[in-house]
């Protein structure tokens, strides 16, 4: 639209000056025609320029996700609460997600201060009928499910979940959420 302006703008000023009249528009048409033809080449690559970078190096073939966290704690008579983590992540791009992992920073707050430690035991959920030797891949539109379980001490207050999910080609996805360290009542 900037460039229409512009252009507008140039020929505006070419008439005021008396360089663009409709007579030497007409002793000049095989020079115009020349023009055209070169200004169409000129749009033409521009326009092959622009969609090159917004078909490839633009967000067409991008990887995109969506990380949640699920957390169930559920009370035990023991010292420590169970703590039942889910990771769903859903693969909202247009390429195949490679060999997706999990990591998980925990950070427990309680009356001794802030303790962190890496969750690094995590299942992808199967059924035991999918293949267990390869890569795993999301494609894209795809839900994967990974799952672990911990014991945390009573004593710890809440519980920060910080989710990092990386491919084969590092490119990571992250999601945190902190909780209460209390079984929710059922209603």
């Amino acid at each position: 639209m900037l460039v229409v302006v512009v252009a507008a703008l140039f020929l505006a000023n070419f008439v005021k000056h008396g360089l663009l009249s409709a007579s030497r528009l007409g002793q000049s048409k095989d020079a115009l025609g020349a023009l055209q033809s070169a200004v169409q080449v000129i749009f033409i690559i521009f326009g092959a320029v622009f969609s090159y970078y917004r078909f490839f190096r633009g967000r067409t073939f991008i990887s995109r996700g969506d990380v949640t966290i699920t957390v169930t704690v559920i009370e035990t008579t023991a010292d420590h609460n169970l703590h039942w983590v889910s990771i769903e992540f859903k693969n909202l791009g247009t390429v195949s997600v490679w060999d997706p992992k999990p990591e998980v920073i925990v950070s427990l707050f309680g009356p001794n201060g802030t303790v962190r430690e890496p969750w690094a035991d995590w299942r992808e959920a199967v059924t035991g009928h999918e293949r267990t030797i390869g890569f795993s891949v999301i494609d894209s539109g795809e839900t994967a499910s990974f799952t672990t379980h911990h014991e945390v001490p009573k004593t710890v207050w809440a519980v920060e979940y910080q989710v990092f999910i990386t491919d084969a080609d590092g490119i990571r996805w992250k999601r945190a959420t902190m909780i209460e360290n209390k079984a929710k009542a059922n209603k």
